[in-house]
Parts: structure tokens; C-alpha cells; sequence
């Protein structure tokens, strides 16, 4: 905005006057044509009064007129009994005929009142005139304050006052720009809005405002002015969640990727001066939430709550932020599955975690910004009450020194339960299950008892382990019975 002058203001006096304009209204009339022919009084007819012979004696000449075949040959002028004998040529008369209508020209333009070369009769009239509006400065009616050239100086303006220019009344404040231009923003990136601001007029309030695209324009800061020393002007906005933010409040709608966007900046005072705007060109590049590819799987393998199905797939992230994978059972908390950049990740599920029925799996994959994409499995599980003639039991053995190397093993059970397998897994507590069958010593009856049976099984390795699991592998030889485990001890090594 430019520096700001007094401007005095006057009534506008007014005056008419009528000026000529140097063309003139012509007639236009037809032109009407008559014959005339001059005769000699050669005789008279016989009935010929005196007077007439006394008033035209022979020898006497006129002009008669007529039409053209009259006025061509020899006459007889019957009204006064006078014979006529032509002695000259006809001879053609032109004059102003009928009106035809009314044009414009200047005063010599037509030969007035006669034939002109067109063929029409004109005759000039009175000059065409035209009255002027003309203003000078009247009574004085007071001041207003604007721009250089906001009135035509010393003269009526458009709305009907005479103004004229007088001094310098405001000197607008000036805006110095740092921020950088064409800045690229990705998520959580931040652009600082910086500069200084400086009025000249020593007592002005000056205000330094922004508006970034189409927001509303807010204020940065506001200073009085002491006409010398500068005002600075420092904040920082984030671009986060596709929106620039001051704090946690957005100042802007949602900005997308491939459109330029515009800061600008500039400073006014409380005299109604106003800076030159200052722009920066900036883009942005929202994030976008990480993609999640789940593979196929198969659970109908599971029978028993204690079996176990892999849920696998792959997660990718387009703006290379990490990435958490993890799932939800039947909308129940986050269980996080992997943690790290583009990758594959899976994850176990025993049956046991499901209920009867359906189940919703929501997995999750969620970048470092929380930008998240989910898909939900669903699964149903079936009960089947079905007695069945094997089982597997399942235990996890702390070692009371922290680790073992190896294990001598007695079950006690029924003897109407046979035990086919005893399985030991010996690994550190990284490392995944890794069944070893025991070896099977011995299998005895108890003292006193023949209906429960013990049986002696031994593992040992070379490395101690820190990890101890258990598994045991049991059959009957009918529905009808149901023997059951009844004691197991062992001692470690």
C-alpha cells in the first residue's frame, strides 16, 4: 500500500453555457424544373380588344413559360388575342421543390439554396449547439486521508466534491521477509513464519498479519513503532494431518499434494497504512497411512483349544516411517506383532483364544504418526462335543537355579491311560519350541496297586537351558473310561 496524503475537500461549483458546433442543419428538397421562352408580337387575333393592341403593340417582346412542347413552336396567346412568335432558344428554370427531409453539415458543405451536385435543392438553417457542464472549486467541507493518486488533484471528482491534494499524512510501515520459499513440507514438518516489521511514524501501532492460502488472516504480533528501531516477528506452524497448525489449533483446510500454496505477510498501522504483502510459494506432501497385505491362511487344521494356526503378511510404508503390526480379538486390546520399517511380519493364535461362534481378528498396522490401515478377519469355531480316545497335555517347568541341561521325569497315572509320548523343549527364552521326545526308562506298577502305573522318562543335553516345556502324549482304549494323570515329579539337573 502507498504512503498516505491529506486530501482537502470542497464543493464543486457549477455552470452552463451553450457553444456552437460548427455544423448546421441543411433542407433537403426535390428539384422542381420549368421551361420559359421569349416571343415577339407579330399580330393580333381578330377579336383582339384596343386596349390590349395599345398595351402590346407589335414588335413588343415577353416570356412565357410552359411546357416544352408548348414553348417550342410558334404561339397564340388566347387570353388577349396576341400572336406570339418565339425568337429564342427554351431555356429550362430549376427551383426548391418538395421537402424531403433534414440532414447535418458544416456551413459550407451545400451550396445553399440551389441545385447541388446530387441532385437535390438544399437550404442551410440555424447551427447546431450543444450546452457545457463547467465546475470550479466552492466552499471548503473538510479532509480525508488516502492514497497519492486516490482523487484527480485540483478538480471534481465522481463524487461530486472537488478535492485537492495537500501533504504527506501517514508513511505506510514496511515488512522484511525471512522465511524461505518453495519449502517442501512432509508430515510434522515445521515453517517458521519470520522477519521484521518498521514504520517510520514514531507513535504508530503497527500489527504484522499472515493468511496462508484461503485461511482467515491472523495476527503475529503488534508493537508501537518509534519510528527508528525494527519489529521482529518469529513463530512456527506444523504441517500435520494434511493441515497447517498453530498448536493443536488447525489453521487451515486440508492440503494436498501438487498444488502450490501461498504465505503472505505484511504490516498495517492505526492510520490506516498498509505494507506491500510479502509471499512465499510452499508445497506439502501429506502422509498417508502405511499399506497392510494379510496372506491367505488355513485354521481348520485346529481341533483342540491347545492347537495353534500362523497369520501372516506384509506392511509398507510410502513415506518410510516405521511401522507397529498387531491385531485385536473380538474388538479387545492391541497385541502388538512387529515393530520396524517395510517388512513381513505374522503372528500365532492358539484356538483357545476364540470363543464359540464368530470372532473378529482386526490386525492393524499404524506408522509413527498414527496414520493407521486395518483389515478384519473373520472366523468362526466350531464346538464339536465329541469324546475323543487321545489328548495332549501341556505344562511349563521353571527351573529354580534359572536354567537345567537335563530332567529325570515320573507320571503317575491311571492304568487304563496309556502314555505314548513324552516330548521335552530345552531353549533359551529367544528361542521358538523345540520338542525332543524323552527317552521311556521304565513303566511299573505301584506298590500295593494295580490299577495306577508309573512311568520313567529322561532327557539330557549339553547346554543348559533357560526355557522348559513340556508335553505329553496320552490315549485310552475306550470312551467309557477315563483314566487321568494323577502325579508328576522330577528332579533337574
Amino acid at each position: 500500500m502507498a504512503d498516505l496524503y491529506i486530501w482537502e475537500i470542497y464543493k464543486a461549483n457549477s455552470s452552463t453555457s451553450t457553444v456552437g458546433t460548427g455544423r448546421y442543419n441543411w433542407s433537403k428538397y426535390n428539384v422542381s424544373t420549368a421551361y420559359e421562352r421569349d416571343y415577339r408580337i407579330t399580330g393580333y387575333e381578330s377579336w383582339a380588344k384596343e386596349e390590349f393592341k395599345q398595351h402590346y403593340p407589335i414588335g413588343y417582346t415577353l416570356t412565357k413559360r410552359g411546357s416544352l412542347e408548348f414553348l417550342s413552336q410558334p404561339s397564340h396567346s388566347s387570353s388577349i388575342g396576341l400572336i406570339l412568335t418565339g425568337i429564342s432558344s427554351v431555356r429550362t428554370i430549376e427551383s426548391c421543390g418538395s421537402l424531403i427531409g433534414t440532414v447535418s453539415g458544416t456551413y459550407s458543405q451545400y451550396t445553399n439554396n440551389a441545385k447541388n451536385s446530387d441532385g437535390n435543392w438544399y437550404v442551410r438553417g440555424s447551427e447546431i449547439t450543444t450546452t457545457t457542464t463547467s465546475y470550479s472549486k466552492g466552499s471548503y467541507v473538510g479532509t480525508v486521508t488516502a492514497a497519492y493518486n486516490a482523487y484527480s488533484n485540483n478538480a471534481r471528482n465522481s463524487d461530486g466534491n472537488w478535492y485537492v491534494r495537500k501533504g504527506l499524512a501517514n508513511k505506510v510501515p514496511t515488512v522484511t521477509l525471512t522465511t524461505a520459499n518453495n519449502l517442501t513440507l512432509y508430515e510434522a514438518d515445521t515453517i517458521t513464519v519470520a522477519g521484521t516489521a518498521t514504520d517510520t511514524d514514531s507513535g504508530n501501532v503497527v500489527t504484522v498479519k499472515y493468511k496462508i492460502a484461503e485461511s482467515v488472516e491472523k495476527a503475529l504480533t503488534a508493537a508501537v513503532s518509534d519510528g527508528s528501531n525494527t519489529i521482529p516477528f518469529n513463530k512456527s506452524l506444523v504441517f500435520k494431518g494434511g493441515k497447517i497448525l498453530d498448536g493443536e489449533t488447525a489453521i487451515t483446510d486440508v492440503l494436498t499434494d501438487g498444488n502450490a500454496y501461498t504465505l503472505s505477510v505484511w504490516a498495517e498501522d492505526n492510520q490506516g497504512g498498509k505494507s506491500i504483502i510479502q509471499t512465499r510459494t510452499f508445497y506439502v506432501v501429506p502422509n498417508r497411512a502405511p499399506s497392510l497385505v494379510v496372506n491367505e491362511f488355513d485354521a481348520s487344521a485346529c481341533i483342540i483349544d491347545s492347537d495353534k494356526f500362523t497369520i501372516s503378511g506384509t506392511c509398507e510404508d510410502a513415506d518410510g516411517n516405521d511401522m507397529k503390526v498387531g491385531y485385536r480379538i473380538n474388538g479387545g486390546n492391541f497385541v502388538q506383532a512387529y515393530d520396524g520399517s517395510d517388512g513381513n511380519w505374522e503372528f500365532e493364535l492358539e484356538l483357545g483364544q476364540l470363543k464359540s461362534g464368530e470372532n473378529t481378528i482386526a490386525i492393524e498396522a499404524i506408522d509413527s504418526y498414527d496414520f493407521k490401515t486395518s483389515q478384519t478377519l473373520t472366523l468362526n469355531k466350531n464346538t464339536v462335543s465329541t469324546q475323543v480316545l487321545k489328548g495332549v497335555a501341556r505344562y511349563t517347568i521353571v527351573p529354580p537355579s534359572g536354567s537345567v541341561k537335563g530332567i529325570l521325569l515320573w507320571i503317575q497315572h491311571d492304568a487304563g491311560l496309556t502314555i505314548d509320548g513324552c516330548y521335552l523343549s530345552l531353549t533359551d527364552n529367544a528361542e521358538a519350541e523345540n520338542f525332543v521326545e524323552m527317552e521311556n526308562t521304565n513303566t511299573a506298577n505301584m506298590p500295593n496297586s494295580t490299577d495306577v502305573v508309573e512311568s520313567e522318562f529322561v532327557l539330557e543335553t549339553e547346554t543348559p537351558k533357560e526355557k522348559i516345556m513340556l508335553k505329553i502324549e496320552f490315549s485310552r482304549a475306550s470312551v467309557d473310561v477315563s483314566p487321568t494323570i494323577k502325579l508328576i515329579s522330577g528332579v533337574m539337573e
